[in-house]
């Protein structure tokens, strides 16, 4: 069976290496990315807090049952080992990360011994499994038990890395279909229907307002894009130009001008130099952008 660890993308770096908080089944791991060994020390205090008991993991670590766990995985080798299953962090290390780490398989039984509403919870599950192996007999007496509970538990962790494998596919999806819409910021076949231009809006207490707008031009009239042409301090026409790239345009002016622009709309000092910086550094992003 393979353990999933969810991890984030908060990271710690201490000694030159990387550690990534995750969870495990709603608690909060520490993982150190060399090796992927979860913090064990952390998880119980975590544990402890949470449940307000007092478990030490020096006394789970030593109980006849983990030891014996532990000796069983080594013996089988599901994984390939570069190392012990569990060690201690040296002391070079900054407190947020010291602790005894331990590999993933081990997660389990020393959650197992940790908190009891975790334990309740496997209960829970393997006495679902168990109705299940027990209908399965009485519907077929000739395998004998022992047997059908071999094939149930396969069949258990079949369905479920099927069910998770569905989700990984869909969170792929998702991801393609994020990457997807920011790579095209226009709909398709209107790549070049869209037009950008600068308004000016105000002028007040010598500073000067302009608007950027974008729109696409498929149903304008031509008095309507003529007049736009005319009317605007800048006029940019066939761009393939979405909100994405507007923005990109906003961003960049937040970034070079001491202005910030709030819903498209810029203000800045009304003298000739401002106004000639702004147009041209506007003019050279969407001439940038119109060659991507």
């Amino acid at each position: 069976m393979t353990s999933i660890i969810d991890t984030s993308t908060t990271q710690i770096t201490s000694n030159d290496e990387t550690f990534t908080k995750g969870s495990y089944n709603g608690f909060e791991i520490m993982i150190r990315d060399k090796d992927g060994y979860v913090n064990a020390t952390k998880l119980v205090q975590q544990i402890n807090e949470r449940e307000h008991t007092t478990k030490e993991l020096r006394n789970i670590t030593r109980s006849p049952v983990f030891v014996e766990y532990k000796q069983y995985l080594q013996n089988i080798s599901p994984f390939n080992l570069n190392g012990p299953l569990c060690y201690l962090l040296p002391i070079v290390f900054m407190n947020d990360v010291r602790g005894t780490y331990v590999h993933k398989q081990l997660m389990n039984i020393i959650c197992m011994k940790t908190s009891v509403k975790y334990l309740h919870y496997v209960t829970m599950i393997m006495d679902s499994i168990n109705e299940r192996i027990q209908l399965t007999h009485q519907l077929d007496d000739t395998t004998s038990m022992a047997v059908q509970a071999d094939v149930i538990f396969n069949q258990e962790l079949e369905e479920k890395d099927t069910i998770n494998k569905q989700l990984r596919q869909q969170i792929q999806d998702k991801d393609t279909t994020i990457n997807t819409l920011h790579q095209r910021t226009v709909p398709l076949n209107h790549e070049h229907q869209y037009i950008m231009f600068l308004e000016q809006k105000l002028v007040e207490d010598n500073y000067i307002t302009y608007k950027i707008q974008r729109q696409d031009k498929t149903h304008m009239k031509e008095k309507h894009l003529l007049r736009l042409q005319n009317e605007s301090v800048l006029f940019f026409d066939n761009l393939p130009i979405a909100m994405s790239n507007c923005q990109d345009v906003v961003q960049s002016i937040n970034q070079n001008f001491d202005t910030k622009v709030k819903n498209n709309t810029i203000r800045v000092l009304n003298t000739d130099k401002v106004r000639n910086t702004l147009f041209n550094f506007i003019t050279q992003k969407v001439e940038q952008l119109r060659r991507q």
